[in-house]
């Protein structure tokens, strides 16, 4: 404990011999980073300015101190207790040293530690007008961090923590970019994340534009995995919106891993009509997905789904498929065989 001003003194001492990167090595250990914490945990206005000069500085490398603790293990530690423990005057030099460097900032979000130091920050201004410097840098690379599973998560911290007012403009970011997160492998699991979080109006522009564009994401990997997320959020509208859009495509996707999945999920909706008649456009459009590895699991689906409402299409079907139950007796179609003919 510092309890008198010969106490102080040393402290002051220890502190100025800590200068730069002898600062940040001395914070990069266990026994290092546990001193400065002791003396952060004193709430001693002097000793918490010192340190706070300390961090301001630049390292050898040319880069600040604060930046340097951001990044590393232990040092992590210590700009957590130090930004609990600054005024906001002195609070205000650390998020301005933070964000004034674009670039700087996004290395900072696609690590892990670096990442975990950004969320830390969001935690704690969460009512703070300062927290609009942390939002527009991810906001003027919110494609390229929202593309990256380390940098992701500090966004979704943003959307956790934020109100609805300071997210709005992160939200805007997500409306603009979200073809281009759909299909991308990281930025599709970003994006159905913001499903969870947008509301209002804004949700539903995303909603619009991610539901007008089925057909092409449907298509793809990654944006075939959004649409199904998009028809598992159970919104009979957007579910209608999807499965009219996907009409004169369901054979199409029927034949792809993804696309599949998409169609016997319309199979399930009161629209399952639609993806039937796409089937039966042609005479050989049931029979080649019948025989598909993907495509017959979506024919055993339309087949039964058809059978149990009492749909005419269900013979329609059958009438398709029972002319060349010898084809379908072997490979991917005796899936399919076997349904019809009850084996």
């Amino acid at each position: 404990m510092v309890q008198s001003q010969e106490q102080l003194k040393k402290v002051r001492i220890f502190l100025g011999l800590l200068r730069g990167d002898t600062f940040v090595n001395h914070c990069s250990n266990q026994n290092g980073l546990r001193t400065i914490q002791g003396l952060l945990r004193l709430r001693n206005p002097e000793i918490t300015c010192e340190i706070c000069n300390k961090v301001l500085a630049l390292s050898s490398r040319g880069t600040a101190v604060v930046l340097e603790l951001m990044l590393d293990q232990h040092g992590r530690h210590v700009f957590g207790e130090l930004i609990d423990s600054l005024n906001y005057q002195q609070l205000k030099l650390i998020i301005y040293e933070i964000t004034k460097n674009l670039d700087e900032f996004v290395s900072l979000t696609l690590v892990k530690h670096g990442s975990n130091s950004i969320k830390r920050v969001i935690r704690l201004l969460r009512r703070s007008p300062l927290v609009s410097l942390v939002t527009n840098n991810l906001c003027a690379a919110f494609l390229t961090i929202m593309t990256n599973r380390t940098g992701s998560f500090v966004i979704s911290e943003c959307f956790k923590q934020l109100s609805a007012e300071d997210n709005k403009l992160l939200y805007e970011a997500a409306i603009e970019s979200c073809l281009d997160l759909a299909i991308d492998h990281e930025g599709s699991l970003s994006l159905i994340r913001v499903f969870n979080t947008i509301q209002g109006l804004q949700r539903y522009q995303l909603l619009y534009i991610l539901s007008a564009n089925v057909a092409y994401l449907s298509q793809d990997q990654e944006g075939s995995y959004v649409v199904q997320k998009l028809i598992s959020l159970n919104n009979p509208l957007l579910t209608q919106k999807i499965c009219h859009h996907l009409r004169g495509y369901y054979a199409t996707i029927s034949l792809q891993k993804g696309g599949s999945h998409i169609a016997e999920q319309c199979l399930d909706t009161e629209w399952k009509s639609w993806v039937v008649e796409d089937f039966l456009s042609s005479l050989d459009t049931p029979l080649n997905a019948a025989k598909d590895e993907f495509g017959n699991y979506v024919i055993q689906k339309a087949l039964k789904v058809t059978k149990k409402s009492g749909s005419p299409l269900y013979h329609k079907l059958l009438l398709c498929l029972q002319p060349h139950l010898s084809i379908l007796e072997s490979g991917y179609g005796r899936n399919v065989f076997n349904l019809i003919t009850g084996r």
